[in-house]
């Protein structure tokens, strides 16, 4: 497993209420309702039929009480009349998400509306995918709330400027053995790298200089703008900082499992979703929602080079960053790009500088040599020229990256006016009045990847090279048959009543299994598939066992 096979992304997307004059209480409460009222609705567009199917559609009343979960575990809603202190929703029973047809998931978290994409092999596919689902979304919002009073908008970003930060959180599939390398000597609490392995630290020299190329850019100052104590005057400056990374400021410790408080650089979540004993899953989430597409192929193509070099250990760089907590801010204050980072060597621990693009060089460079020396999907080679293109770029023609990396888009576009803030926020804006990327793609104004059909082909079905292919067109002809509310990446679940047999499911732990290679004859064939086709597949689940076991998979290889 040189590389990770299999990867993918999740996204919070925001609802905002532009309405300045609604009490803040009222506004979130509006805000998470509508977040949820999506939910559902997306969730009628796939499944109409079902809408008046008891097993799935409740009918409850919802106060802003509901909400002291922090997960907001509250039922959606179907039409109703926002006031302030409650609203009757009739809804799906449930906001943990469900599986679409397409491979992807959509669920509430912390009262944002989320979307994860398929499971895919090729970080071109997958941004189809992510663009495809996001058309969607966005058609199902507009359609949603064309007359709303209100006049919500919907944006895809990981920063409001006011001191809170969204998701866009990247997985990877690696190798069993890889997990355990970032955690054999784990540092829950840590601030200070002494501890950290050898695998780790490179990891997040990685993440400190992927920002150069992966950033979506961002005006504030994360660290004074909406915290107390500051004057006007330093509130004022603080917005005027321009950043390549909106997430860089919100990395407040180095390695941890969190992921919405004390968020870490490195993550170390262990849920593999796939077959343990051949499988984990590294959950990054110190990365940026990105509009331009070479950013996201960078972020994705890159870093799985990263992690594959790391796992099969042959990423040597001699070095690594000194205080990434630090150096991670400091990268993202730094649109040149040259001011130097605080390195140590390996062998001697020598301290010395380094600007992040020479690390970024140096990174290249043994991609290089990897790439050359393994047999690599096509993906790889092309990232890796448009990367080696990118840093020539930086360091000599910067303003030839204005089509291509968000940041720089950004920076040109704002300069120093007054309103820069608000051309980043409609940068990000994917539904109302001003969607300036949308407008930047339309004009020609930017480099674009993906062709349209790709993106029409993934709206219709699931990528074809990953269990996302069977997970989708199972659930796109059995929908009636499954149990939404289990129904995961790695297992699909029949309903069942209560008084009936454990259900039945079909396990899912291979990421590169039941493909369209392997299954399409069955979906796709002359007559339509019935459960018959899969009696054999199915296995029973006592769910009363306990789903969280702890961690006895792999340890760590030796070095």
């Amino acid at each position: 497993m040189p590389i990770p096979l299999v990867f993918g992304t999740e996204h919070e997307y925001v609802i905002n209420v532009p309405d300045a004059s609604l009490p803040l209480e009222e506004k979130w409460f509006h805000e998470k309702i509508m977040a949820i009222a999506l939910l559902q609705d997306f969730w009628l567009e796939f499944f109409p039929d079902i809408a008046d199917d008891p097993y799935f559609i409740r009918e409850r009343e919802v106060t802003p009480d509901a909400y002291d979960d922090p997960r907001g575990r509250v039922l959606p809603w179907r039409k109703y009349d926002a006031p302030s202190d409650r609203v009757t929703l009739t809804a799906p029973d449930f906001v943990g998400g469900f599986m679409t047809p397409l491979g992807s998931r959509f669920y509430i978290d912390h009262g944002y509306f989320e979307g994860s994409s398929p499971e895919c092999d090729d970080p071109f596919v997958l941004l189809a995918c992510e663009m495809a689902q996001e058309e969607l979304l966005v058609e199902a919002f507009q359609k949603l709330f064309a007359d709303h009073p209100l006049k919500p908008r919907l944006y895809k970003n990981v920063s409001d400027g006011q001191g809170h930060s969204q998701a866009a959180h990247r997985n990877f599939c690696v190798s069993a053995g890889f997990w355990p390398l970032l955690v054999s000597h784990y540092a829950r609490e840590s601030y200070i790298p002494d501890n950290l392995t050898r695998e780790t630290r490179l990891l997040m020299t990685w993440h400190v200089v992927e920002q150069i190329f992966t950033g979506a850019g961002k005006y504030g100052d994360e660290m004074i703008v909406g915290q107390r104590g500051f004057s006007e005057e330093e509130l004022k400056n603080a917005q005027g900082v321009f950043q390549l990374s909106g997430r860089a400021d919100f990395a407040y410790r180095l390695v941890g499992a969190e992921t919405t408080h004390w968020r870490p650089i490195v993550n170390q979540r262990y849920e593999p979703l796939a077959d343990h004993v051949k499988y984990s899953r590294y959950h990054c989430i110190c990365g940026d929602a990105n509009r331009a597409e070479w950013p996201h192929l960078f972020k994705m193509g890159l870093t799985a080079l990263v992690l594959g070099m790391i796992d099969d250990d042959q990423l040597d760089l001699g070095f690594y960053v000194k205080d990434p907590h630090h150096a991670i801010r400091d990268v993202s204050r730094d649109p040149t790009c040259k001011k130097p980072v605080g390195v140590v060597d390996y062998q001697s621990g020598r301290a010395y500088e380094l600007s992040p693009l020479e690390i970024m060089n140096v990174f290249l460079k043994k991609m290089e040599r990897y790439i050359g020396s393994r047999s690599l999907p096509a993906w790889a080679g092309r990232i890796h020229e448009k990367a080696l293109s990118t840093a020539w770029a930086l360091e000599h023609e910067p303003r030839l990256l204005g089509t291509v990396l968000d940041w720089k888009i950004k920076e040109l576009l704002g300069d120093s006016r007054p309103n820069a803030f608000r051309i980043h926020l409609n940068y990000h804006s994917l539904a109302g009045p001003n969607t300036l990327y949308r407008k930047l793609v339309e004009s020609g104004a930017v480099e674009t990847v993906i062709e349209r059909e790709d993106i029409a082909k993934y709206k219709k079905s699931p990528p074809e090279t990953t269990r996302a292919y069977f997970r989708g067109k199972f659930i796109g002809h059995f929908y009636r048959d499954v149990d939404h509310f289990i129904t995961d990446w790695d297992q699909v679940v029949l309903r069942t009543n209560d008084q009936g047999p454990k259900p039945k499911k079909i396990i899912l732990d291979e990421p590169l299994g039941l493909t369209r290679k392997e299954c399409g004859h069955i979906f796709e064939g002359e007559n339509s598939p019935s459960l018959e086709h899969f009696e054999n597949m199915f296995v029973i689940h006592d769910f009363n066992k306990n789903r969280e076991a702890s961690y006895d998979g792999p340890r760590p290889k030796e070095r």
